[in-house]
């Protein structure tokens, strides 16, 4: 994409318990589901508690599903790897359909009347992996300075930093290297693999605020602003 068509904003919009939109900047990461603590709330039985992401990837934003109940499609085609999003986009969370609108200018359009508009707040920076599908989901791993192992917890997991109840994961399996601002993920010549935003690992990279990671049966997402810490 000529860095010049990228989207400066987009707008998601859709109809819940009125008429809504979410209003996306450069660099956002979105995490959508139905529980409280999710930038955006869907109030739906069908939506899992961590059902998508929507993060702006590569001058352009992206949809990701979370391994959710339900699925998540786009022109309804379901999802099974992070897809590219496009103007007037149908993203489907199940049965909450919404419209993807790309929007150019620097302003951002006039708010109707009776729209409620979502703004996705900055926060301060502190690196995270948060659970969102898997043993443990809903878990917040707050990262520190050096290198964190993952691997399967175990009787005698005091080897690794970071623990997953997780039979599919190896011991151990990959790390996180925090140094500075740079928070970096390498897999650990594991048995199944570690995943990076849909592609298989096989060197050492940078992560970004909303990257998704699968390890074993755990889905975990990488987010630079911490909105808690219970880890």
């Amino acid at each position: 994409m000529d860095p010049e068509d990228k989207p400066v904003m987009a707008i998601l919009s859709w109809t819940l318990d009125g008429r809504q939109e979410l209003l996306l900047h450069e660099g956002d990461c979105v995490e959508i589901g139905r529980e409280q603590d999710n930038d955006l709330v869907l109030p739906d039985d069908h939506i899992s508690r961590k059902h998508a992401l929507i993060v702006w990837r590569k001058n352009h934003f992206e949809v990701e599903d979370l391994r959710s109940a339900n699925g998540t499609s786009v022109n309804g085609k379901p999802l099974n790897k992070p897809r590219v999003l496009k103007d007037g986009d149908r993203v489907s969370f199940y049965e909450v359909e919404t419209v993807f609108n790309e929007h150019k200018q620097a302003q951002p359009p006039k708010q109707e009347a009776g729209v409620q508009r979502t703004i996705i707040m900055k926060q301060s920076a502190q690196p995270a992996l948060v659970i969102s599908s898997g043993p443990g989901e809903g878990r917040k791993i707050l990262l520190r300075e050096g290198i964190m192992t993952i691997g399967r917890a175990t009787s005698a997991s005091d080897a690794w930093e970071i623990a997953l109840q997780d039979r599919s994961v190896s011991r151990p399996h990959a790390r996180v290297e925090a140094k500075g601002s740079v928070v970096s993920l390498s897999d650990a010549g594991s048995a199944n693999g570690t995943i990076l935003n849909g592609n298989a690992l096989s060197a050492p990279a940078a992560l970004k605020e909303g990257d998704v990671i699968i390890i074993g049966e755990t889905v975990l997402i990488f987010r630079g602003a911490a909105k808690g810490s219970d880890a």
